[in-house]
C-alpha cells in the first residue's frame, strides 16, 4: 500500500512525459525489487510506533533522491550529502556518513526506481542548503 500511494504522489508530482518515465522505471524497479526479495534473506522491513513504513540499507549504496532519518528529522541522499529536511526547505548539509546502515523513509519501490534513474525535480534549497 505505501508503494501505491508513494507512487501516485510522485505521479501527482511530475509533467505526462515525466509520469512516462518514471511508470518505466517503476515497473523495471519492481521487477528488480521483487527478484530481490525473493532472492535475499535479510531484506529488513519494519513498521514503527510512528507508522512510518522504514526498512534499512547502507547509506553509501542508496542513491539521490532517498530520504533517510537521521536524529528523527527527514534527511535527503543528494550528490554524496545529507540534505535536512523542513518545512521552510533544506537548511543544513552533511557529510554523508561511511560504511553507516541507516533507517530509510523511502520505499524500497521508489528506492529502486531512483537506482534505476528517475530523477525527480529537487527544491530550490536543495542548491542553498549550508
Amino acid at each position: 500500500m505505501t508503494f501505491v500511494v508513494a507512487s501516485l504522489v510522485l505521479l501527482q508530482a511530475c509533467t505526462l512525459s515525466e509520469n512516462d518515465q518514471l511508470v518505466n522505471d517503476l515497473t523495471l524497479s519492481r521487477q528488480r525489487l521483487t527478484a530481490l526479495v525473493e532472492n535475499t534473506s535479510d531484506l529488513i522491513v519494519r513498521l514503527d510506533g510512528n507508522g512510518r513504513r522504514l526498512h534499512r540499507a547502507s547509506v553509501t549504496e542508496l542513491p539521490d533522491g532517498a530520504f533517510v532519518l537521521r536524529s528523527d528529522e527527514p534527511w535527503l541522499v543528494l550528490g554524496g550529502e545529507l540534505l535536512r529536511w523542513t518545512p521552510a526547505g533544506y537548511d543544513a548539509t552533511r557529510e554523508l556518513p561511511r560504511n553507516r546502515t541507516v533507517e530509510v523513509l523511502t520505499p524500497p519501490g521508489i528506492v529502486a526506481a531512483l537506482a534505476a534513474g528517475y530523477r525527480p525535480h529537487w527544491h530550490p534549497s536543495a542548491d542553498h542548503a549550508s
